[in-house]
C-alpha cells in the first residue's frame, strides 16, 4: 500500500510507517473556534482586574512616560486635532517625532477618543497580548493543528517576553505585528505574493507606528535571516533568488509607507545625544547571564520584583531578564525540535540558537563586532533577541504537541535527556548563587532582612513545587496520548497540554500584571490640586524620590498614589500642568549638557 505524505518538504510517496511529524493542511472547524475561546478565557483571566476596568496599569515605564504620552494624544484627537507638538513637557516636545505615543497606530484610534485614558490604556495592553497569540495561532495553524497551534499562541502571549515588558506599552503594540509578517511571508513564498506582500508590510509599518523601532529592527532581521535560510533549502537558481527577494520586498514596502513616521523620527534622533552612538557598555547593558540559566525551569528561582526580592538588579534590569516559557512548552519545543530534518521546523530550531547567543550580550564575543553592524548594531538591552527564541519555541512547541496528536509511537526519552542536562547545569548555578545564605548568616540579621528572606523562601518553594506538579501532570498526559492508538482519545489527551502549559505561565506570572485603583488617574494629586490654584505658575519641575513602581506591591500595603505628588517624570499634563522637564529616551541635548 502507498503512502503520500503532505509535508513541508513536499510530496513524498512510497511505502513505509508514517513519518514522526509532517505537515499537514488540516481544515479549520470547531476546534479553532474552541482554541480561540480558550485563548480568549486565558486572556481574561489573567488580566481580569485590567479587562474589567477594576483596577488601572501603573508601573514604572506606564506611570513615568507611556501614560503621560497617551493622555496627551488622547486628549487631542477627542477635540479633533493632530497635535504633533506637546507644548506641555520641556518648553515643548516634538512628541510625534519621539513616537512612542504611537499616533499611527490602529488601536489608538479604536479606543482613546471614545473611553477615558485609563481604559483605552487598559484595553490596549490586553487587546495587543491577546492579537499577538491569535496571530500566532493564525500563523502556525498553516502547519499543525488546534492543539500545537494553541500551544504555541500561549508561548508567545503569555511567555517572559511579554511580562518582560508589558510595561513598554509600544513594544507590546509591535509585538502583534510579529507572527503576522511571518505568516504573511509564507503566503507571499507559497502562491499569495501580492496578498502576502501587502499584508507582511502593513504590518511592519505598524511596528514603525507603535513607536518602538527595535522591535522593528529585530522582526525585520529575522524574517531576513528566514529567507536566506529558504534560499539556502530550496531547489533551483529562480527559486532560490526569489526567496531572499520576497523578504526584502515585505520589508521595504513596509518601511516605506511607514516613512511618515521614521523619518521624522530619525531626523530627532540625530539632534539628540543618542546620535554619537552607543559605547560597548551602553550597548551591551541589559545582557542575559548564563547565571540566570535556572529561570528558564524555575521562573522564580531567584525571586521576582512582585515580592520584593529584587537584589538580582545587578543583572538590570531584571524584569527585562524574564525569559520563562514554561516547564510544559520548554519540553514541548525539544520534542518538536527532534524533528529538525524538516526545513521549517530546521530554520526554528537554528533561529532559537542565534537568538539565544545573542541574548547574552557581553558574555558573548558576538558583540565585540555588533557595533560595526549598520542600524541593529547600534541597538541595546541584547536580551531583547528573546523575541526571535520566543517565536522559535513557540513554533517548535506547536510541532511538539502536533507530534503527540498525530499516530504512531512517540518518544520522550530525548525530550527527558534535554530537560534533565538543563536541570544538572542550573543546580550547580543556584548553588553557587545561594552560598553566601550558609557561608555568611551574620550579614543579614534584621528583621526586614529575615521578612524578605520568608518571602524569599516561600516563593522558591511555592515554584519549585507549581513547576515539578505541572511538569510531572504533563509528563504523563504526553505519555498517554504518544501510547493511545486510537486518534480521538490520543487527540483528547493531547488537548490537555495547552491547559497545563497556560496554567504554567500563569501560575509562574500570577503577581506580573499589577493593577491599581482607578483614582490613580483620575483624580489629581493633592500637590497638583494646590499648583493650579495659583494663578501665577507657568511651568513645573519635579523629582521622584523614588520609582513610580516600587518593588513591593505584592510584600504589603505600598501607597503608590503617593509617587505621584512630586509630580516628576512626564506626568504633569496630565493634571492640566506644565513641566520644565519630562522623561523620554531621547532627551533634549541642552537639558543632557545642564544635567551633567
Amino acid at each position: 500500500m502507498a503512502l503520500r505524505v503532505e509535508s513541508s518538504r513536499g510530496v513524498a510517496t512510497g511505502p513505509g510507517p508514517a513519518p514522526a511529524w509532517a505537515r499537514v493542511r488540516r481544515p479549520w472547524g470547531v476546534a479553532d473556534l474552541l482554541a480561540a475561546l480558550a485563548w480568549t478565557a486565558a486572556v481574561a483571566l489573567v488580566f481580569r482586574d485590567a479587562a474589567t476596568f477594576h483596577g488601572a496599569f501603573f508601573y514604572f515605564d506606564i506611570t513615568e512616560i507611556n501614560y503621560p504620552y497617551r493622555d496627551f494624544l488622547a486628549g487631542e484627537l477627542r477635540a479633533g486635532r493632530f497635535s504633533r507638538w506637546h507644548p506641555g513637557l520641556y518648553c515643548g516636545f516634538p512628541l510625534y517625532s519621539e513616537s512612542q505615543a504611537g499616533y499611527l497606530h490602529p488601536l489608538k484610534y479604536v479606543l482613546y477618543p471614545w473611553l477615558p485614558t485609563w481604559e483605552a490604556f487598559n484595553l490596549d495592553t490586553v487587546l495587543s497580548v491577546w492579537l499577538a497569540g491569535l496571530g500566532t495561532y493564525g500563523w502556525l495553524r498553516r502547519h499543525v493543528g488546534p492543539v500545537g497551534a494553541l500551544c504555541g499562541a500561549a508561548v508567545f502571549g503569555l511567555g517572559g517576553f511579554v511580562w518582560a515588558h508589558l510595561i513598554h506599552t509600544s513594544m507590546l503594540n509591535a509585538l502583534v505585528s510579529v507572527p503576522f509578517a511571518v505568516w504573511a511571508l509564507e503566503c507571499a513564498w507559497e502562491g499569495g505574493r501580492a496578498r502576502g506582500l501587502a499584508i507582511g508590510g502593513l504590518a511592519i509599518a505598524c511596528q514603525v507606528f507603535a513607536g518602538h523601532l527595535q522591535d522593528t529592527l529585530l522582526t525585520a532581521s529575522a524574517l531576513g535571516l528566514y529567507g536566506l535560510y529558504r534560499a539556502a533549502t530550496e531547489r533551483g537558481v529562480r527559486r532560490r533568488l526569489a526567496a531572499p527577494a520576497t523578504a526584502a520586498t515585505l520589508v521595504g514596502l513596509g518601511v516605506l509607507v511607514a516613512a511618515v513616521q521614521w523619518v521624522p523620527s530619525k531626523e530627532l534622533l540625530d539632534r539628540s545625544p543618542r546620535a554619537a552612538g552607543l559605547d560597548w557598555d551602553d550597548q551591551t547593558f541589559g545582557s542575559w547571564s548564563p547565571e540566570l540559566l535556572p529561570t528558564l525551569l524555575v521562573r522564580e528561582a531567584y525571586g521576582t520584583r512582585a515580592r520584593d526580592t529584587d537584589w538580582m538588579d545587578g543583572f538590570y534590569p531584571y524584569h527585562e531578564m524574564n525569559i520563562y516559557m514554561g516547564i510544559v512548552g520548554l519540553g514541548l519545543a525539544f520534542l518538536g525540535a527532534s524533528s529538525y530534518r524538516d526545513r521549517w521546523v530546521g530554520f526554528w530550531v537554528l533561529l532559537a540558537i542565534v537568538g539565544g547567543l545573542l541574548m547574552l550580550g557581553r558574555y558573548t564575543a558576538a558583540f565585540d563586532v555588533m557595533p560595526k553592524v549598520p542600524l541593529i548594531g547600534s541597538s541595546r538591552i541584547p536580551v531583547r533577541y528573546h523575541l526571535w527564541v520566543a517565536l522559535a519555541v513557540a513554533a517548535l512547541a506547536a510541532v511538539g504537541a502536533d507530534r503527540l496528536v498525530l499516530p504512531g509511537r512517540v518518544r520522550l526519552r530525548g525530550m527527558l535527556v534535554a530537560l534533565g542536562l538543563l536541570l544538572v547545569v542550573s543546580v550547580p548555578i543556584l548553588v553557587s548563587v545561594y552560598t553566601p545564605v550558609w557561608t555568611q548568616p551574620g550579614r543579614w540579621t534584621g528583621s526586614e532582612h529575615i521578612r524578605r528572606y520568608n518571602w524569599l523562601a516561600w516563593e522558591l518553594s511555592l515554584a519549585t513545587g507549581r513547576t515539578l506538579l505541572v511538569g510531572l501532570l504533563a509528563l504523563w498526559v504526553a505519555s498517554r496520548a504518544s501510547r493511545t492508538k486510537d486518534a480521538k482519545t490520543r487527540a483528547r489527551w493531547a488537548s490537555v497540554l495547552p491547559i497545563l502549559l497556560i496554567a504554567d505561565l500563569y501560575g509562574a506570572h500570577y503577581d506580573d500584571a499589577p493593577t491599581v485603583d482607578p483614582a490613580y488617574w483620575t483624580r489629581p494629586p493633592v500637590t497638583a490640586r494646590r499648583i493650579k490654584k495659583d494663578p501665577g505658575v507657568i511651568r513645573v519641575e519635579g523629582t521622584a524620590m523614588s520609582a513610580s513602581g516600587e518593588p513591593g506591591f505584592a510584600w504589603g500595603e505600598v501607597d503608590f498614589l503617593a509617587s505621584r505628588d512630586t509630580l516628576a517624570w512626564s506626568l504633569p499634563p496630565v493634571w492640566g500642568l506644565r513641566s520644565t522637564i519630562g522623561e523620554t529616551p531621547i532627551r533634549p541635548r541642552r537639558y543632557w549638557t545642564y544635567s551633567n
